[in-house]
């Protein structure tokens, strides 16, 4: 069945056509719309414009959705990029306030680096850990 529409599709002569119409009456009922759609001017006409709305619409879907994945991804690489600053900013804190234990108290150095004194704590506890390693 696949290979007569194959056939049907790409048939250049008539002669080929009517073996197929004998051949399926479905063939021939198909063969009938395209000769009716065929000699009807107008409705070739609608047919043509049905489908260029189709690919219209087709191309339009396709365009946004490249628009809106590119926006997309730049919106989440902007995102990604505000993260890793946030964390190399955090990074630095804990670094600095590590460089300052033993110089200053713990509420101090929480307070300026704008850290908890949990993390401060925790911070010290691992140094003299390490030390102790």
């Amino acid at each position: 069945m696949k290979d007569m529409w194959m056939q049907f599709l790409s048939a250049e002569s008539g002669e080929v056509l009517e073996m197929l119409a004998k051949r399926d009456p479905m063939m021939e009922k198909a063969i009938q719309q395209l000769v009716y759609v065929s000699a009807d001017e107008k409705l070739r006409y609608e047919m043509a414009m049905r489908e260029k709305a189709e690919l219209d619409y087709y191309n339009d879907m396709t365009g946004s959705f490249d628009k809106g994945k590119e926006e997309g991804l730049e919106e989440g690489l902007e995102l990604g990029r505000e993260k890793g600053r946030e964390e190399g900013r955090e990074e630095a804190r804990l670094e600095d306030a590590k460089s300052l234990l033993g110089i200053l108290d713990i509420q101090t150095i929480a307070q300026k680096l704008r850290l908890s004194t949990e993390e401060i704590a925790e911070l010290e506890k691992a140094n003299l850990q390490s030390r102790e390693e």
